[in-house]
């Protein structure tokens, strides 16, 4: 998104630079009117400039839709302390793991893939490191909306532990 700005201010001179050139006709024509002849050639340039104003018009509000409608979200899940109850048993930790599971939708509500589970990640997390459960456990979800699909994921990070037999 680096420079939208820009391109938005750049759209706006071009605009403005359009609207000139329009004045510049529509003066041209009002002169040309005392001239029958040259009236065609005028309304045909008339028609030009105005068939460009109109798609340039039409660009600008398809990037400003695309802009809006192409955005994401960001929000915290929560922490626990554990998945599983520790009770004053001895474990040891395995490792950091990050784990994430997602859903897509196409046109932001009919599912094109799996369910959107944290139990499912925290699940694979303790799984990949082979360990029993998880501390120190932080959960966040973020969206992504794009004009024709959404995808939504929740993300889970903590410590995978391995109990002392």
């Amino acid at each position: 998104m680096k420079g939208s700005s820009a391109d938005v201010y750049r759209v706006i001179i071009f605009l403005v630079d359009m609207k000139e050139d329009f004045s510049y006709f529509y003066t041209t024509t009002k002169q040309a009117l005392a001239n029958p002849n040259t009236i065609r050639q005028e309304r045909k340039e008339m028609v030009k400039i105005m068939t460009v104003m109109r798609l340039v018009k039409n660009l600008t509000l398809l990037l400003i839709l695309g802009v809006v409608v192409a955005s994401c979200a960001h929000a915290p899940g929560g922490i626990a302390a554990s998945t599983t109850p520790i009770d004053g048993r001895e474990y040891s930790i395995l490792g950091r793991a990050v784990e994430t599971d997602s859903i897509i939708y196409i046109l932001g509500f009919i599912p094109a893939s799996g369910v959107n589970h944290t139990s499912d990640a925290i699940n694979e997390a303790i799984r990949k490191h082979g360990g029993d459960a998880m501390i120190n456990v932080t959960v966040e979800s973020y969206a992504q909306w794009w004009i024709l699909f959404t995808r939504i994921v929740t993300r889970v990070e903590g410590n995978v532990i391995r109990f002392e037999r």
